[in-house]
C-alpha cells in the first residue's frame, strides 16, 4: 500500500515478462542417458521418479528422454529464442 491507501501497481505487474502475460521462457528438456551404464544411474532415477512430476507442473515445457549407449548423462535445456544450457560433462554440473 501506498501513502494514500491504494495498492501498488508494481506489485500487480511483476510476474509479467512479456506485454500484460507471463511468457515462460523454457521450451524443451532433453535428457540423453545409458541404460545400463552405472554412471546414468542418478539420472535414470529422476526420470523416473521426478519427470512425470515436473511435467505436470510445467505443462508448456516439452520433455525428451534420450536412452542412448554414452559413458555421461547428458542434460540440454533450450529457452526462448534458441538460447541452450547443457549439463552433463562432469557430475559436479548435474547436481
Amino acid at each position: 500500500m501506498t501513502a494514500r491507501g491504494t495498492p501498488s501497481r508494481f506489485l500487480t505487474s511483476v510476474l509479467h515478462n512479456g506485454l500484460g502475460r507471463y511468457v515462460q521462457q523454457l521450451q524443451r528438456l532433453s535428457f540423453s542417458l545409458s541404460r545400463d551404464a552405472p554412471s546414468s544411474r542418478g539420472a535414470r532415477e529422476f526420470v523416473e521418479r521426478e519427470v512425470a512430476d515436473f511435467a505436470r507442473q510445467n505443462p508448456g515445457v516439452v520433455i525428451y528422454v534420450n536412452p542412448r549407449p554414452c559413458s555421461v548423462p547428458r542434460i540440454v535445456a533450450e529457452y526462448r529464442e534458441w538460447s541452450r544450457a547443457v549439463a552433463g560433462r562432469r557430475a559436479a554440473e548435474l547436481g
